[in-house]
């Protein structure tokens, strides 16, 4: 048994191994998941995108505002992404794109102010929720 409250307060991560089971707890993620290997993002928050780039795994289980006729691609699918989120929120009516294949459809646009997208990995593929 391991007191989540104190590992957030005390820094850094900690892990909990059960049952083939490992779930790693802090602000990055474990280095050379397995795909049984869950990671709890302690730094989740709302980032507000004015520039054409690509996400990182740090920024997963995020609120993504976009501002302006830009693109978010999505980070390359790896094992430490299975079903982590993001949300994207269109927040001023510009063409804004998402970079890469959700739900089979290849860089979904948010055409309308504040459209929204939440999108997961499934530890295949994007899928929209």
């Amino acid at each position: 048994w391991i007191d989540a409250y104190s590992s957030f307060v005390g820094g850094g991560n900690t892990i909990i191994n059960g049952k083939g089971v490992n779930v790693s707890v802090g602000p990055t993620p474990p280095n050379n998941p397995k795909s049984r290997d869950l990671w709890v993002n302690t730094v989740p928050g709302v980032k507000r995108k004015t520039t054409t780039g690509t996400l990182s795994k740090l920024e997963a289980d995020s609120i993504i505002e976009m501002v302006g006729a830009i693109t978010q691609n999505l980070p390359a699918g790896e094992p430490y992404l299975v079903y982590k989120t993001f949300i994207f929120k269109n927040l001023d009516g510009n063409t804004q794109t998402i970079g890469g294949t959700v739900d089979g459809v290849v860089n979904p646009p948010l055409t309308t102010q504040y459209q929204t997208l939440r999108v997961y990995y499934n530890g295949t593929e994007w899928l929209s929720w």
